[in-house]
């Protein structure tokens, strides 16, 4: 393909998250030999360049470029679903939503994102994204038969467990540090499952938290269950998620005496598509920050953790913006799933753990410094509070970290250099750590 097919000027951006650098040349591209060739372009410039698959990632520059070139990925979208049914081989630029539909017609999905607008290279490269049902099937990362990559030098390999493993192990949780993932391999599973989401009232907060305390226990003994909270404004969201198609299971008892405000979704057999159009929403035209803080459960911590969240989410008008406050709940079982899978250098510890993300989002310029002001204070105090509790953990869940914060590093010593140790081996040169824009890079960790 000659380059003047592939280098243009892009003009729609209304699909994509982050809308703060707005760049002028983009190089899109439509198989795995364009990226090697636009690769090859950028690195004989010695020009900066940002990778975008879906573009949801919030920090500023790590899919976009003021002055370089991006290497736009949406178009490698493919989906094929191997023979026997036990994989799918999927193009990076794909959303995870499309992902779902296409497979839902074999009675199958993939483990995956839980908003259908997410693209699949982000997510699964930005640690390890956080699936419907990690208990069972561990981490999205962890459900990768094979990588295929380009690195810096254009050549294009193959990474599995037993090909180039040491790449395959720092694909899983290493960042944008070692080349650019063209296509993914993953594992498939059942689609039908059991979903009820609803809605409470947020002066319910105590009697919510522990409810979700309480399912949070039984989750250790039941690894098909899931669950998913988010407040704002006033109100909480609670997805209570089974992976077996089995109506109103023991497991979410505790929530039998609540009384929502709002039924999102009622009590349903369905499938992980149909769940998956309950949590997306149109794509934000907010302006957007997010932190990443992990902690051991406890019902007290959550208590003081919502109610001090409860005094600081409007740091403006409601319906100019808010905090969110997000409870990722990840089971001690969730990351035995994944050391079963082959394991990842990720250092999680195998107990019942929050992965808190705190969200301000806010439409004005003239709220950016009460938005800061309000999320990194929430996120001082939350820190705060877990360490003083002594149920602090050092893990930081990269797909929803700041740019001021570390991931890699959070990993432990060890593991981050076993990650810098893979990332000098493929790339000699330092091309992704140069020429690249930004992104939570080994570099600058």
């Amino acid at each position: 393909m000659c380059l003047t097919e592939i280098i243009r000027t892009y003009t729609d951006r209304s699909k994509f998250w982050n809308l703060l650098l707005e760049s002028t040349c983009f190089l899109e591209a439509h198989t795995t030999s364009d990226v090697a060739f636009g690769l090859k372009i950028v690195t004989t410039l010695g020009v900066k360049f940002a990778t975008r698959s879906g573009g949801h990632q919030q920090n500023v520059g790590f899919s976009s470029i003021e002055d370089g070139v991006v290497l736009d990925l949406n178009r490698l979208n493919s989906s094929n679903l191997s023979k026997d049914h036990k994989t799918v081989r999927l193009g990076t630029g794909n959303r995870w939503g499309e992902v779902y539909k296409g497979l839902e017609k074999y009675g199958l999905a993939a483990v995956g994102g839980r908003s259908g607008d997410v693209g699949v290279g982000g997510l699964i490269l930005g640690v390890e994204g956080i699936p419907f049902f990690s208990s069972k099937y561990g981490f999205a990362c962890d459900n990768v038969q094979q990588f295929e990559v380009v690195l810096a030098n254009s050549t294009v390999v193959k990474a599995t467990s037993n090909s180039h493993p040491d790449l395959f192990r720092a694909l899983k949780g290493g960042g944008p540090n070692y080349g650019i993932v063209t296509h993914f391999t993953l594992y498939t599973i059942p689609t039908n499952i059991w979903y009820h989401v609803a809605q409470y009232n947020e002066s319910d907060y105590k009697q919510v938290l522990s409810a979700i305390v309480a399912t949070q226990a039984r989750m250790e003994d039941d690894s098909n269950a899931g669950i998913l909270f988010s407040g704002s404004n006033g109100t909480m969201m609670v997805g209570l998620l089974y992976a077996e198609p089995t109506a109103n299971p023991p497991v979410y008892s505790a929530f039998d005496s609540l009384k929502p405000v709002r039924t999102l979704a009622p009590p349903t057999i369905g499938t992980i598509p149909k769940l998956v159009d309950v949590f997306t929403a149109n794509s934000p035209t907010a302006r957007y920050l997010s932190f990443a803080i992990s902690y051991e459960t406890d019902l007290d911590l959550y208590k003081s953790a919502y109610g001090s969240f409860i005094s600081r989410q409007h740091f403006t008008s409601p319906t100019k913006g808010a905090l969110q406050y997000g409870i990722q709940t990840i089971t001690k079982a969730a990351v035995q799933a994944g050391e079963k899978r082959g394991g990842n250098w990720l250092g999680m510890k195998p107990v019942s753990t929050n992965w808190w993300h705190v969200v301000a989002a806010w439409f004005d310029e003239k709220d950016d410094k009460a938005a800061h002001a309000a999320s990194t204070g929430m996120v001082k105090n939350m820190t705060d509070l877990a360490t003083d509790a002594g149920k602090y953990l050092d893990f930081q869940f990269q797909n929803d970290a700041d740019v001021s914060q570390s991931p890699l590093k959070s990993y432990g010593e060890e593991n981050f250099k076993k990650f810098a140790a893979v990332a000098a081996s493929y790339d000699p040169q330092q091309v992704f750590q140069k020429l690249q824009n930004s992104g939570f890079k080994i570099s600058t960790a």
